[in-house]
């Protein structure tokens, strides 16, 4: 079976904690993420799933410009060993409704995959 440390496409990006939302859209675009991992204090302490976001935005009416990621970003961080299956984390971000994770090696962050990761793989396996 195919492990989510497979799916790892890009390099760790963060953003620290006290940045306004608009300030994390505009990292999504430039670092072509679907997901940063939120610093407080220099260690990871939050994840922000672009999809999420847009959806609270247009649900709650968010104010991107004033809004900071620290009252948006989700914790603790859902997390899963980079051995895990592609359907344990499926399953995993199902019955904890996130859509994005991050992979850990030694209880280390080393990346993180989203739903939308796991999608591409599924259709680039079975196409």
């Amino acid at each position: 079976m195919e492990e989510i440390g497979n799916l790892i496409r890009s390099s760790l990006v963060s953003i620290d904690s006290k940045r306004t939302v608009s300030e994390a859209i505009l990292y999504f675009q430039l670092h072509r993420v679907e997901a940063l991992l939120v610093e407080v204090s220099n260690k990871y302490q939050g994840i922000l799933a672009k999809s999420t976001l847009l959806q609270r935005i247009h649900q709650e009416g968010l104010d991107p410009k004033t809004k900071l990621i620290y009252e948006v970003m989700e914790q603790p961080i859902p997390s899963l060993d980079r051995s895990t299956s592609v359907q344990e984390a499926s399953q995993y971000m199902c019955n904890h409704n996130t859509r994005c994770l991050a992979v850990t090696e030694g209880g280390r962050i080393v990346g993180v995959i989203s739903s939308e990761d796991m999608f591409a793989d599924y259709l680039n396996r079975y196409k």
